[in-house]
C-alpha cells in the first residue's frame, strides 16, 4: 500500500472530535455516549498520556491501573489526563484479571490498563442502570466525587483547587462501584460545561 493511501485511512484529530462531541451530545438519546479510554501502557518508554489525543480529551474518561497491591504499575504513564483507577495487573507476584477468552476459556493474565479500563466501563454501567437519566457530564462528576485515593501508593498526592485530593499516576483514586451507584441514585444534575481557554502564539523552532 502506498504512504498516501495509508494516510487517507485515518481521520484527523479535528474529525475525531467531531466524532466525540456527536457521541456526547446525541448519543443515548441526547444524554451522551459515555467513552472510556485506557490511560496508556507506555511507561516503561517514558510516554506521557497527555500527548494523547484521544486520553487527553475533554469528551472521553481516562482510567489509569493499579496493582493489588495498589502500587504504580511499570507501565503506567504519568499524566494529568487520567480520571480514576481501576485495577489490573501488576508484577509476577501479583494477580492479574480473570476474563473469558475465545474458545470458551478464561485467562488470568488479563493485563495493563487495557484491563482496567474494561472494569471502569462495567462500573459506570452499573450507575447507569441504577440512574438511566445520567448525562455523560453526570457520569464524570460521579467518578470523581466517588473515587477513592486512599490506599493508592503514590507519594506524590496533591489537591486541586476544589480540595480534592489527585494523583498523576491515579486521578482521583479508585473507582468505588458501591459508592457510585448509590450517588447515582440520588444524582440531580450537574452544571453546565464551562471552557476556559488561552491563547498564545507559536514559537519558530
Amino acid at each position: 500500500m502506498e504512504p498516501k493511501q495509508i494516510l487517507q485511512n485515518f481521520v484527523s484529530y479535528r474529525q475525531l472530535l467531531e466524532f466525540f462531541s456527536t457521541g456526547v451530545y446525541h448519543g443515548r438519546n441526547g444524554k451522551g455516549s459515555i467513552f472510556v479510554w485506557a490511560s496508556g501502557n507506555g511507561g516503561r518508554n517514558g510516554d506521557n498520556c497527555n500527548c494523547d489525543g484521544y486520553a487527553n480529551n475533554i469528551y472521553t474518561l481516562a482510567v489509569s491501573a493499579a496493582t493489588e497491591n495498589d502500587n504504580i504499575p511499570d507501565y503506567s504513564e504519568v499524566c494529568t489526563a487520567s480520571l480514576a483507577t481501576a485495577y489490573s495487573s501488576g508484577t509476577c507476584d501479583e494477580g492479574g484479571i480473570v476474563t473469558t477468552d475465545i474458545g470458551h476459556k478464561c485467562i488470568t493474565g488479563h493485563n495493563a490498563t487495557s484491563a482496567a479500563a474494561p472494569i471502569a466501563a462495567a462500573i459506570i454501567a452499573l450507575a447507569l442502570e441504577a440512574n438511566p437519566l445520567l448525562t455523560w457530564r453526570d457520569v464524570q462528576h460521579i467518578v470523581v466525587r466517588t473515587a477513592r485515593p486512599a490506599g493508592l501508593n503514590d507519594p506524590d498526592w496533591r489537591r486541586n483547587g476544589a480540595g480534592r485530593s489527585y494523583s498523576n499516576w491515579f486521578g482521583f483514586g479508585l473507582m468505588d462501584a458501591q459508592a457510585m451507584v448509590e450517588l447515582a441514585r440520588q444524582w440531580e444534575g450537574s452544571s453546565m460545561l464551562g471552557y476556559c481557554m488561552v491563547h498564545s502564539e507559536l514559537l519558530d523552532v
